[in-house]
């Protein structure tokens, strides 16, 4: 259960930090058009062409470095840094779609820009954040390569490399090891649940174009 938790604990902050700060600078890419806005958004894009496989000897020295080698804050950073590409550029091209006049009528009526962003696009934004969410809950939930590439610390272990505490070298304890994954996919499903309809009106919205 503890795995569980440190699973949940470090996802979720990931995925709260992230979405709120991927959906800022998508928002700010689409509005604000100069040299510098472009440059920074295709230098966003080119690391989305770096496989992780890559670089890790680069973090794992980086995180020593830094003294976030073996700590929650340490995985939590990196696991920002592989979701901001992809979400900036969905979410960028879904902030395009928003009408620039409901922007424009909340500023009228005395709305600064980040009063705006919070109150009337990123409400919209939210079947597109959904279906992100879920698909990255996926992935940093099954995620084994940073986890056991930054955690040593076994009561900081997350799920997929607590796993491996199960097998050993001449046996394998299957019976604790299918009940540990059974029990690992329930918050998933709760996640799933509990986003689905947000996702579907995702679906709806990206179908029909009027």
């Amino acid at each position: 259960l503890s795995k569980i938790g440190n699973t949940v604990l470090i996802v979720g902050i990931t995925l709260v930090i992230s979405t709120v700060l991927c959906a800022m600078a998508a928002y700010g890419f689409s509005r604000f058009n100069s040299k510098g806005v472009s440059v920074a958004f295709a230098f966003v894009l080119a690391t989305m062409l770096i496989p992780e496989v890559v670089t890790a000897r680069p973090l794992y020295e980086f995180m020593q470095k830094v003294k976030l080698y073996d700590t929650y804050p340490g995985l939590i950073l990196l696991y920002i840094s592989t979701v901001i590409p992809f979400t900036v550029l969905i979410l960028r091209n879904f902030v395009g779609e928003i009408p620039i006049s409901l922007e424009e009528a909340a500023q009228i009526d005395g709305a600064g820009r980040l009063r705006t962003f919070f109150q009337i696009v990123f409400p919209l934004l939210k079947p597109t954040t959904a279906t992100l969410v879920i698909l990255y809950a996926l992935s940093l939930w099954n995620d084994y390569l940073l986890p056991s590439l930054i955690l040593t610390d076994k009561s900081l272990y997350t799920i997929p490399i607590a796993t491996k505490l199960f097998q050993g070298t001449y046996s394998n304890d299957m019976d604790l090891l299918m009940a540990a994954l059974v029990m690992a996919i329930i918050p998933v499903i709760i996640l799933y649940i509990a986003l689905q309809k947000y996702i579907i009106a995702g679906v709806v919205a990206g179908a029909v174009k009027s």
